[in-house]
């Protein structure tokens, strides 16, 4: 049975996807993200491809001619995780801008988690886009993703982010309503033999707060 992921009355695919929701709210209530929506409408990416064709069948008394269609190949949709709206200070704080002038030195396009696209004048300039994917990807689906990621840049010029929370979460702070997911209520065997203890963290670095973050601890 497939388990039930839900944020505030929203329905998600993974649990990796509400702790990147929890840290987006610390974001809003930190100045960073004026909003965000968690995407459920796909959008086309690649239309279906079909060719016409005569079918000839010859009967007893005529020859009939049909006009006939088929599908090459079939249409391709895709539905981001998440589209966040960042405000100017947390543009500044978390978003590479790409597309549009900046000045010489800057900014370092693979220096931020977030990539922020268009021209100043464009309504979506402070609009990223966010792909949710777990640290361990057992089946597959990132390297799915990357291509999936070209292709969008290619046809729809949209830029989509991958964001693996555990990773955000080194970088940043993680968000105090999920620390309690990310300590060992039991521990491993392979765990216990390095030290490790109930309420010790699971990850490989402390995590900050929100307050510790911002403090610059």
């Amino acid at each position: 049975m497939k388990e039930i992921h839900e944020y505030k009355g929203v329905l998600m695919d993974s649990k990796e996807e509400i702790y990147f929701a929890h840290w987006l709210d610390e974001a809003i209530s930190a100045g960073w993200v004026e909003k965000w929506m968690y995407v459920t409408k796909p959008f086309l990416v690649c239309p279906y491809v079909r060719f016409s064709y005569f079918k000839t069948t010859i009967l007893k008394t005529k020859t009939k001619v049909d006009n006939k269609e088929f599908t090459l190949l079939h249409d391709l949709e895709y539905t981001p995780d998440f589209k966040v709206k960042w405000t100017k200070k947390g543009m500044e704080q978390f978003v590479s801008c790409i597309g549009y002038d900046y000045e010489e030195g800057n900014f370092n396009p693979k220096s931020l988690f977030f990539c922020g696209y268009g021209k100043p004048d464009m309504g979506l300039m402070r609009t990223t886009w966010v792909e949710v994917k777990p640290t361990f990807d057992m089946h597959g689906k990132i390297s799915k993703f990357s291509v999936l990621q070209k292709i969008l840049w290619t046809f729809k010029g949209m830029f989509v982010d991958l964001i693996q929370p555990d990773d955000l979460f080194k970088e940043t702070w993680m968000p105090e309503a999920i620390m309690n997911d990310f300590k060992y209520k039991v521990v491993p065997k392979k765990a216990a033999a390095k030290g490790k203890k109930k309420g010790d963290w699971k990850t490989s670095y402390t995590p900050k707060t929100i307050n510790e973050f911002l403090n610059g601890k």
